[in-house]
């Protein structure tokens, strides 16, 4: 992962930190008009940066306890996506329009 142009690596997963990431701007920029694009890479890519880990957060996989291997990684990623998604809407919402 890059920051600034520089390779940077961090604990957690890139959901998570591309939602950081996302409302830091946001709340930088609020007063003036930007441009937000937050390219998550889940559920397509690999969400930690230990490659061979689990990928998706244990709290998001216990939500489908009756899906197994890639289906319930893949369904975990998406929640855990639309859960970060959902706080930078929110976040956005506090500033109006």
């Amino acid at each position: 992962m890059f920051h600034n142009n520089e390779r940077v690596k961090e604990e957690g997963h890139c959901t998570d930190l591309f939602k950081r990431e996302a409302m830091r701007f946001v709340e930088e920029n609020r007063a003036r008009p930007f441009f937000l694009y937050v390219p998550f890479n889940a559920p397509h890519g690999a969400s930690t940066f230990d490659k061979s880990a689990r990928q998706a957060p244990e709290k998001y996989l216990k939500m489908y306890p009756k899906l197994e291997g890639r289906k319930a990684e893949y369904a975990a990623l998406t929640t855990h996506m639309d859960d970060a998604i959902g706080e930078i809407l929110a976040q956005l919402s506090q500033y109006g329009p």
